[in-house]
């Protein structure tokens, strides 16, 4: 049945993230102007209504949401100022204070023990920054510089073991040719494994799970005719990483 989000605090709603919880209700954030809210909603009717998770000191955007299997749920969003990161439970009580991060654009990958990637392309360098978290968002280890000399801030990242993440990025070769690269890495940061899936124009990356560890990877191409691909949205299956020791 279709019903509708956020009564009563207004319209022009944008950028919405929606994660099922362990239980099957689901969870929405969504910005509305630069603020950011929060919602827990069955299949068909708002069991928690929306209320605003962001502060009113800055402008927020682009907010995405995470659910873990103890049925906590992750939501970080971007700033100019800095990212921001919260954890609630399954009630949307808040487990935390708000802990700050740093800028840039952002991805997440969820592991299985719901431990967690956060990468952000920092516009300023060109660069790529991962850090891993543990379940309750402390710091696991020293932050990743994974990528350098990208132009473009399309990517996205996907845990597909417990031990073994997904990167999808490009690096601009001229203007006409972006190299789309997909690279395997461990929960770490040590590079298994880096392809080169085109030389095109490509944009709006997206990784998802395929089977029991294998993934797809689709973008979209302009100027296929630099390497036979065509234009359109594009395709890549992998049925199944290569297994690799240690990573943890």
């Amino acid at each position: 049945a279709e019903f509708s989000l956020g009564d009563g605090i207004g319209s022009y709603f944008e950028r919405a993230s929606i994660t099922q919880g362990a239980t099957g209700d689901l969870y929405f954030v969504y910005q509305q102007s630069f603020d950011i809210f929060i919602e827990k909603t069955s299949d068909s009717a708002s069991l928690i209504s929306a209320f605003e998770i962001s502060d009113d000191a800055t402008s927020y955007k682009n907010p995405s949401i995470h659910s873990m299997s103890t049925g906590n749920i992750l939501v970080v969003w971007e700033s100019n100022s800095g990212n921001q990161m919260q954890i609630y439970d399954s009630d949307l009580v808040l487990l935390s204070e708000t802990i700050a991060l740093e800028s840039g654009i952002h991805k997440v990958a969820m592991f299985v023990d719901d431990s967690f990637i956060i990468c952000r392309y920092d516009r300023t360098d060109g660069a790529l920054y991962c850090q891993l978290y543990q379940s309750d968002g402390s710091t696991s280890g020293e932050s990743m510089t994974l990528v350098t000399g990208m132009e473009k801030d399309d990517f996205d990242i996907l845990a597909v073991t417990s031990t073994t993440f997904v990167l999808a990025y490009s690096i601009t070769q001229d203007y006409q040719i972006h190299e789309v690269y997909v690279s395997e890495y461990s929960r770490t940061g040590t590079l298994y494994s880096k392809q080169v899936v085109t030389n095109t124009r490509a944009s709006d990356f997206s990784l998802a799970r395929y089977q029991e560890s294998g993934y797809v990877f689709t973008f979209s191409s302009s100027t296929g005719e630099l390497d036979g691909d065509g234009e359109g949205v594009l395709t890549t299956f992998v049925s199944a990483v290569i297994p690799h020791g240690g990573g943890s």
